[in-house]
């Protein structure tokens, strides 16, 4: 528990006077979230943050609509955004160093606007309201990708993130295998609950590790075998045949989770 000093100021016609919050911080990691911290202009105001290297700032829970007056905190590294109101990502241009950006439980219809943060090595956009993957191209870096409880029909726009290494895309309605072999250094995907009807779409993976194929209507694990370094496989709640799973047992070294 620590203090940060909210100095006084006018916003909106309105006079603020200064003072004193606690906060939970262990290091540079700094928890304002569930505070009623909805105006992020208060941002620029809390002396403490400014200088403090490589901050990690927790906004969760804080009924916040726009993403804005972020600029004077440069210093950020890591941002927590969720479970607000957000409806668009905007105004993080500034943050050129940013490493991970979680916005999930908001309602974010489009990704965009992320160009400048090309550091970025991990997005949290899960139950948001997207509709397709979109403008990531910039992003280079990008090591883990969370789009799970969203709106998307397709697999699309991932063609320049190949560092890519988890990916979860569960619970959007997914309706057609699309090809992402080209994602060589993808370890974790989680495809839970997406409608897919066969396995094809793991075709050429050859980094993965583990996959969550629950909640489908795969019957066919032919194939599987080619991914040498596959080690957990979860394909509960589907119509696999029980030849299928023996198959696997006895060719691989790979944990099934179909019970």
């Amino acid at each position: 528990m620590t203090y940060v000093t909210l100095k006084s100021f006018y916003h909106k016609g309105l006079f603020f006077s200064g003072g004193k919050i606690e906060v939970n911080s262990f290091g540079n990691f700094f928890d304002l979230g569930g505070i009623g911290f909805g105006d992020l202009f208060l941002l620029g105001r809390l002396e403490n943050l400014i200088g403090i290297k490589d901050l990690r700032l927790i906004l969760n829970g804080n009924l916040i609509q726009r993403i804005e007056n972020l600029d004077c905190i440069r210093n950020l590294r890591e941002l927590f955004l969720q479970s607000n109101e957000i409806r668009k990502i905007e105004n993080l241009s500034k943050l050129v160093d940013l490493k991970s950006l979680y916005l999930d439980d908001n309602k974010i219809e489009v990704i965009e606007n992320l160009n400048n943060c090309s550091k970025l090595v991990n997005l949290g956009l899960s139950h948001n309201r997207i509709k397709s993957i979109e403008n990531l191209d910039n992003l280079r870096n990008l090591r883990s990708l969370d789009l799970h409880g969203n709106i998307i029909n397709k697999i699309l726009g991932l063609d320049s993130i190949r560092r890519l290494e988890i990916l979860n895309l569960s619970h959007n309605p997914i309706l057609r295998n699309t090809d992402i072999s080209h994602l060589k250094n993808l370890k974790y995907l989680n495809l839970d609950s997406t409608d897919l009807r066969s396995i094809d779409i793991l075709d050429g993976l050859v980094n993965l590790k583990e996959v969550n194929l629950n909640r489908n209507k795969i019957k066919k694990l032919r194939k599987l075998e080619s991914l040498e370094n596959l080690k957990v496989l979860y394909v509960r709640n589907n119509p696999v045949l029980a030849n299928e799973i023996k198959y696997l047992q006895e060719e691989t070294d790979i944990n099934i989770y179909f019970k």
